[in-house]
């Protein structure tokens, strides 16, 4: 039907009866083949004109009415394809991608009873058609019939197998179903099936932890310890696990275990691991003076396993920041500076410290550096703005703060510090007139944001 102009005529002339063909039945031909070549281009809107023109001179054509539906289903007017697919099959109803492309559509108009009894049909046709069988199964299970949904999928597993599809469809009617020793079971097949895979022994545990199992969780995270002996997610994943359940000695212990395994591929893991047991979020609650110690012993492995790498020294220099301790949090962001790009907000720290310490000199060679790296960011100009203030260059100050301005996001704390500075340096640089407007303007936007 779809591969070219000889499989196309021969749907069209079967439409009808086999009397020679006639000059219009001609003309259909040749806007259908006109049609084709206008779809496979791309051109759908010309495509459809032409079969709206052929369905002129034979509205019973099921091809015609097939690409009509096509065409409309492209268009996400799939009311209108429903009608074209239905009178597809209705003249050709032995066409299997006629039949096919209907039952697709009644799902999409969501007619799953309808939709159940067209694959029912198409399969008992092709009982061994795996993909047939699963769309079937499909239908079967948005239309809620549910235990006949899953029976379809112990036939196509009779046939091909365990595989990841098959299962996963499993899981999600047992989740509606809130069959959890359903999901249990699927998921343990799985595991079994692969035993190769961590991933399946991960959806595992995860489901043992978030279905209230965490000693079931455990064990599978050892299982994969023994089964992966040279990963560290293993390992991470059962320090996450512990921490999940408030056990930070054991949660320590197997962090520590997964970091000294010198697996690349595992370092992002491994960051967020830390991150999470020993979180120096603003909302988070402070450290105690041993979990600064753990984080600070994690930090030392990670830049000795990963000592090429730029985010183990970040992290310690977040911790060491979060601290107080300027001069080895800056230390520390240098040193991951040397060993390649990070991100801004490590960027942004060194500047908070440089100020910190009054180090002006550190400062404007840091803020030129990161001006190259990252133009659009309102900090550096701020810096150098007020470096420039306090020099009492008002005309430079004036240019950066007004840059900083100019580049600021929604940050009502920064637009302050920035506007206070700029109003200054108009001061200093002798334009009143500009400093008290802008006064002006930052009272009357703070006294609306007190209301």
């Amino acid at each position: 039907l779809q591969g070219g102009k000889k499989n196309t005529t021969r749907n069209i002339r079967n439409d009808g009866n086999k009397n020679q063909m006639t000059a219009s039945r001609a003309k259909e031909e040749e806007m259908f083949v006109q049609g084709c070549i206008e779809k496979s281009l791309g051109n759908s809107r010309k495509a459809l004109i032409q079969f709206q023109e052929c369905l002129k001179i034979n509205p019973q054509s099921a091809a015609t009415n097939f690409e009509m539906a096509g065409i409309y289903r492209e268009f996400e007017q799939t009311d209108r394809a429903l009608l074209f697919a239905k009178k597809a099959v209705e003249f050709a109803p032995t066409n299997r991608w006629y039949v096919l492309r209907y039952a697709e559509l009644l799902q999409e108009n969501k007619m799953y009873v309808p939709a159940v009894v067209v694959f029912k049909n198409l399969s008992d046709r092709e009982s061994n058609n795996v993909d047939l069988l699963f769309r079937y199964a499909g239908a079967l299970a948005r239309a809620e019939k549910f235990d006949d949904a899953l029976k379809k999928y112990n036939e196509i597993e009779i046939i091909e197998g365990v595989s990841d599809t098959l299962q996963m469809c499993r899981i999600v009617i047992y989740k509606k179903q809130l069959d959890i020793i359903g999901e249990e079971n699927a998921l343990v097949t799985l595991s079994k099936a692969f035993p190769k895979s961590m991933e399946y022994k991960r959806r595992l545990a995860d489901f043992y932890y978030s279905t209230g199992q965490s000693e079931k969780a455990s064990l599978v995270f050892k299982k994969m310890i023994a089964s992966f002996p040279n990963s560290a997610v293993p390992h991470l994943l059962l320090a996450g696990n512990y921490n999940k359940i408030k056990d930070d000695e054991n949660a320590f212990t197997e962090a520590r275990c997964g970091f000294l395994i010198s697996e690349e591929s595992s370092l992002t893991l491994k960051i967020n691991v830390l991150a999470e047991l020993y979180s120096i979020n603003d909302s988070a609650a402070p450290l105690s003076t041993i979990k600064y110690k753990r984080a600070d012993s994690l930090c030392a492995i990670l830049m000795r396993v990963h000592q090429n790498k730029p985010e183990p020294f970040v992290a310690s220099g977040n911790y060491q920041f979060k601290r107080g301790k300027m001069t080895e949090a800056r230390d520390m962001y240098f040193k991951a500076i040397d060993r390649g790009q990070i991100d801004y907000s490590a960027w942004k720290k060194i500047m908070a410290i440089h100020n910190n310490l009054n180090d002006t000199e550190s400062q404007t060679k840091t803020c030129m550096t990161i001006l190259e790296l990252f133009p659009s960011q309102p900090a550096p100009y701020y810096y150098l703005g007020i470096i420039q203030l306090n020099k009492k260059n008002y005309a430079g100050a004036i240019r950066n703060l007004e840059m900083a301005n100019d580049f600021l996001n929604e940050n009502t704390i920064d637009e302050l510090k920035i506007t206070m500075a700029l109003i200054d340096a108009y001061r200093g640089d002798g334009k009143n007139e500009k400093a008290a407007t802008l006064e002006q303007k930052i009272n009357t936007k703070l006294l609306n944001e007190a209301k």
